[in-house]
């Protein structure tokens, strides 16, 4: 089980001992029949680490950090935010007119189907979770691909709060990924922020 609050204390902690203030907030859990609701409505079944996640622990957070021109965070959207940008996903990624009783044979790309966008990046991508699979993958909207960052919703949270959460330096995660996902050890993350 992921423990969200645990990580972020950790990361926070860690930055604190820097000199670098942080900032972050967890929501509530939201009830486990709003995430059924949300299975119903977009004919998915979310991984159980993300089910959990969310009714056990958070419905999502904010933490974010600064310094010079380095940054993390980690923004996670309540369930709401959620189902509006799976809305947009299907309109906008799978070529459907709506996104109400949609199923995969209804879309032209049923690749895409599974995916439900977690994280918006400043350039346009979309970290997502694959419902499929559970896997978290970054849509590369210039590229139309799909890579992985890692086998899960809590390896990858747990992983990521190892550099704080602190952006790739180029802000293109696939610069720092090998065939297993990210490799938190390359120098897309900067060492001071790497919590052994």
């Amino acid at each position: 089980m992921i423990n969200l609050l645990d990580l972020l204390a950790v990361a926070s902690h860690h930055l604190q001992a820097l000199g670098i203030t942080s900032e972050g907030y967890l929501y509530e859990p939201t009830p486990i029949e709003r995430i059924e609701a949300f299975e119903r409505e977009f004919s998915l079944t979310l991984p159980q680490d993300f089910v959990v996640l969310y009714s056990m622990e958070s419905d999502g957070c904010t933490f974010h950090w600064e310094a010079g021109d380095v940054q993390g965070g980690l923004c996670l959207p309540e369930l709401d935010e959620l189902r509006l940008q799976r809305q947009r996903w299907c309109t906008d990624q799978l070529d459907c007119e709506g996104y109400q009783g949609i199923t995969v044979d209804d879309t032209v790309y049923p690749e895409r189907f599974p995916w439900v966008p977690l994280i918006e990046e400043g350039n346009g991508d979309l970290v997502c979770l694959d419902a499929g699979t559970g896997r978290i993958a970054i849509w590369c909207h210039d590229e139309f691909k799909f890579v992985t960052l890692g086998s899960s919703i809590g390896t990858f949270l747990e992983n990521w709060s190892k550099v704080c959460f602190q952006s790739p330096k180029g802000l293109y995660w696939p610069r720092g990924v090998d065939a297993h996902g990210v490799d938190w050890h390359s120098d897309e993350f900067d060492d001071c922020f790497r919590i052994t």
